[in-house]
């Protein structure tokens, strides 16, 4: 039997969550016990929400060249003497999608894709990531950077 003791902490603490149209939501049902916490702050992570704010679509593959005409480029960024966090031991390059008008200091342009790894395009939600075990801020389940939000000419 699973129980969640997420909408007891909430009522408990009169915590009130809104969405981008600032109305109330409602998570569910508190659960039939009494939730008795010896924690003073708890801290609440709500995966969902986030999920749900996207539409389903289907994800497209991009080439550097669809990737400048967005306004970025691929890049690649020496872990040698840095403190960004390694995806596994001996690590050594980590591949980033920065703006053209913005570039990371001491990084190398990169003009063709490294092995396993491919840039996507969610066009329907304005967004953009790089797909292989070297991207910067890998998520290991999705073995993907996190997705950066563009704005798109429609």
């Amino acid at each position: 039997m699973k129980l969640s003791i997420v909408p007891e902490i909430i009522n408990l603490h009169s915590i009130k969550i809104y969405d981008e149209q600032n109305i109330p939501i409602s998570l569910c049902a508190p659960a039939k016990f009494k939730y008795n916490s010896q924690f003073k702050n708890p801290m609440l992570v709500i995966d969902s929400f986030e999920k749900d704010k996207y539409n389903k679509v289907e994800i497209t593959r991009i080439n550097i060249d669809e990737l400048e005409k967005l306004g970025y480029r691929f890049v690649s960024v020496s872990l040698t003497g840095t403190t960004l966090r390694r995806n596994y031991p001996r690590q050594t390059v980590c591949y980033c999608l920065e703006q053209i008008k913005n570039p990371i200091p001491k990084s190398v342009i990169l003009y063709k894709l490294p092995d396993n790894h491919f840039i996507e395009l969610d066009y329907e939600n304005r967004r953009i990531r790089i797909k292989g075990r070297n991207a910067w801020g890998y998520i290991h389940t999705e073995n993907a950077s996190k997705w950066i939000e563009l704005i798109l000419k429609r």
